[in-house]
């Protein structure tokens, strides 16, 4: 439709009297653009002027001071601005005073030893890889542990894995790497009631035994370190060897 006919459309008596639809964004460009009277009325408009109240003199209110209220009011108290204002120091010593800490969850304190053995071996390449999950949360990560961990037979290959590090380097065990097995035979021992498993360790300057202690190459029979604890499962049965190192 072009413009001149929908301006006429717009513009027709009967449109004026009585409109069938509302007119769109367009059609009140076209009435601002060529109806005059719109154009008059809009300039109209435009000329108007705010009007400003301005507040004589003698419409100011009466200022009161504090002594005046008080000596009308005498039973009522009334706040003198020139009074310090201990009601606002005392809020703002409060606003200023440390924010007490919430307390611990004891469940999470409960948890602490599982949630260390869980991040020891986050922080292990081969067991992460072997034991965990990378698309899983902490919680659920949390639970595989302690399920792989209640089975002795991955107790005993855990161990296996940790001793074949310390003989092909040549070292004992390192800090993270006990913690693990320490961490994963105390959650194995929440499955017993009345007996434990444990680790078997040894002193330096014992006798080395073969029945009793693995070694690392070495010569001579006296035990200088211990590199790795054993294990012993929760019958009392030694079923993985201390492994050593020895020297005359």
């Amino acid at each position: 439709m072009d413009r001149e006919k929908r301006l006429a459309e717009i513009l027709g008596d009967d449109q004026r009297t009585h409109p069938r639809e509302m007119l769109s964004y367009r059609d009140l460009r076209l009435l601002l653009q060529y109806d005059p009277w719109i154009r008059e009325e809009l300039k109209s408009l435009l000329s108007v002027q705010n009007l400003t109240v301005k507040t004589t003199e003698e419409e100011k209110p009466e200022e009161i001071s504090a002594e005046s209220l008080k000596s009308q009011c005498p039973h009522e108290t009334v706040y003198d601005e020139t009074e310090p204002d201990h009601f606002h120091e005392d809020l703002k010593d409060t606003a200023d005073a440390p924010k007490q800490e919430p307390e611990p969850d004891p469940l999470v304190l409960e948890l602490a030893p599982a949630l260390m053995l869980l991040q020891r071996i986050q922080e292990d390449e081969g067991l992460a890889k072997s034991w965990l999950r990378p698309d899983e949360s902490r919680g659920q990560s949390l639970m595989r542990v302690m399920a792989i961990a209640s089975q002795w037979d991955r107790i005993l290959l855990l161990w296996d894995d940790l001793c074949e590090r310390c003989k092909k380097k040549k070292r004992p065990c390192t800090e993270g790497e006990s913690q693990i097995l320490e961490g994963s035979v105390a959650l194995h021992n929440l499955g017993w009631k009345d007996r434990k498993a444990g680790l078997v360790y040894v002193k330096n300057g014992e006798k080395y035994d073969h029945k009793s202690h693995m070694e690392i190459a070495s010569s001579g029979n006296k035990i200088t370190a211990l590199l790795l604890p054993g294990l012993q499962n929760a019958s009392g049965e030694v079923q993985k060897r201390p492994l050593v190192s020895k020297e005359a």
